[in-house]
């Protein structure tokens, strides 16, 4: 009984909010974390003592690292997070379908280390485990690694607000890659709106000399690509006031 709760339990200790105290049972950030993985480890060796109802699935895994995404534990979360989705890919290429990484798994991963604000290379990882994701889908080794706009938009604003040199650099590579992969018909790629509005933010942000014209290249891009039927990334408010504030 206890083993087949186990997920349900794990599910809702993991969505948590990180702000939040305490919850109904009582524990709390690094806490709770580790009482989720433990219930993980619990259902690993029950299976390898013959218990056939305890399977562990991509959801239970994706609950163990969603928790330590809301542990509060910045880096050291971010490490054992990483540490659990490139411990699932393993297992898959072992032969376990039970556990194949899926797009919420790489996304926890990446959203790990755009909160890791204890460390400066946080961006870079964040940025290495999108790639790998590419990597992935686009080897054949993970058909459910294809990137999405939303890991994309994860890592853009990690660089965005990270107020490094190279972020406006790199946001832009970020957003060419993604047409890139929209091109070559990966839908799920494709950049919208806030996509480009981080890049803004990005340049906003770097106060570098050339700042104001490149913002008004690229929102003078999303206005011209929106009149000729791309309405995904039509400029916002956000655009306006980016391009307001640059001037």
């Amino acid at each position: 009984e206890e083993i087949h709760n186990a997920p349900m339990l794990m599910s809702a200790w993991a969505k948590t909010p990180k702000k939040e105290e305490s919850s109904s049972s009582g524990k709390k950030g690094k806490e709770r974390a580790v009482a989720v993985e433990g219930l993980l480890k619990r259902m690993i060796d029950e299976r390898r003592a013959g218990n056939t109802n305890a399977i562990v699935r991509t959801q239970d895994y994706n609950a163990v690292m969603k928790s330590w995404v809301n542990s509060g534990e910045m880096n050291a979360a971010a490490e054992r997070v990483e540490q659990i989705l490139r411990n699932m890919q393993d297992k898959f290429v072992e032969g376990d379908e039970h556990v194949q990484p899926n797009a919420e798994s790489f996304e926890l991963a990446i959203e790990a280390w755009t909160i890791a604000s204890d460390v400066d290379y946080a961006p870079a990882r964040a940025h290495k485990i999108l790639e790998w994701m590419n990597h992935l889908y686009t080897s054949s080794e993970n058909d459910k690694a294809a990137p999405n706009t939303n890991c994309f938009h994860l890592v853009l604003r990690a660089w965005a607000s990270s107020g490094k040199l190279e972020a406006p650099i790199m946001s832009e590579h970020l957003i060419m890659w993604m047409q890139h992969l929209q091109q070559q018909g990966l839908e799920s790629a494709k950049p919208n709106t806030m996509c480009f509005n981080t890049v803004m933010a990005a340049w906003l942000k770097s106060g570098d000399i050339t700042a104001e014209k490149r913002i008004r290249q690229i929102f003078e891009f999303m206005e011209l690509s929106s009149r000729k039927g791309n309405t995904d990334i039509k400029p916002d408010s956000s655009s306006y006031n980016t391009v307001i504030s640059s001037i």
